[in-house]
């Protein structure tokens, strides 16, 4: 995928991106209990609450459309954090993560990388090791003091955008990486061919 326009006058371009992170209403307020949810008041008579497509996140044969590339050392319906630094790109099983929030440590096209997540409260997302003075870090997960999801070798508590909640490092961010967003295999192997899958 090489992240360009592909249309009007900005064709060939690289956009701006923003790290985005994924996880579900209940556990985003608890990490962040002051959030805001837009309304549901659209002037259009909908089901918000509603899933709308059936059984499409569960059953690995229905796709909404084609697919070219189809990578088959997965299911096509597993959810992944997929990552891509550079020319690398990489693919982590949402249940590589423990029920608890845990910790991996490793390395993405010669960069040192952490990421966090928790399998059952649906969230992972992925930055660089390296703090803006050039300290490697390393961390540690935690648990029970929201909306802190790990702590640093330097004492500093991490929310789940990166940000420093106190310690030495508090109002500055950890770098995200060039692209890092949770996907179905199927759409990721797709854009990714022969991406690396952690653990195989």
């Amino acid at each position: 995928m090489e992240n360009l326009c592909v249309n009007g006058p900005l064709s060939g371009n690289v956009p701006e991106t923003f790290p985005i992170v994924e996880t579900t209403w209940e556990s985003f307020k608890q990490m962040f209990p002051g959030s805001k949810i837009i309304t549901t008041a659209t002037g259009f008579s909908r089901p918000y609450g509603s899933y709308p497509y059936g059984d499409y996140k569960t059953n690995n044969n229905r796709l909404l459309f084609p697919v070219n590339n189809n990578d088959t050392r997965l299911p096509g319906k597993v959810r992944v954090l997929g990552l891509v630094e550079g020319t690398k790109s990489k693919a982590y099983i949402l249940t590589a993560f423990s029920s608890n929030t845990s910790i991996i440590n490793d390395s993405l096209n010669g960069v040192q990388i952490v990421l966090v997540g928790n399998n059952s409260r649906n969230f992972a997302a992925a930055f660089k090791r390296k703090a803006t003075d050039g300290t490697m870090l390393t961390f540690q997960p935690v648990s029970g003091n929201e909306p802190a999801v790990m702590i640093g070798s330097d004492g500093t508590n991490y929310d789940l955008f990166g940000f420093g909640l106190d310690g030495p490092r508090k109002g500055q961010q950890l770098e995200s990486l060039d692209q890092s967003y949770i996907a179905y295999w199927f759409a990721w192997g797709a854009f990714h061919p022969g991406t690396e899958v952690f653990g195989n």
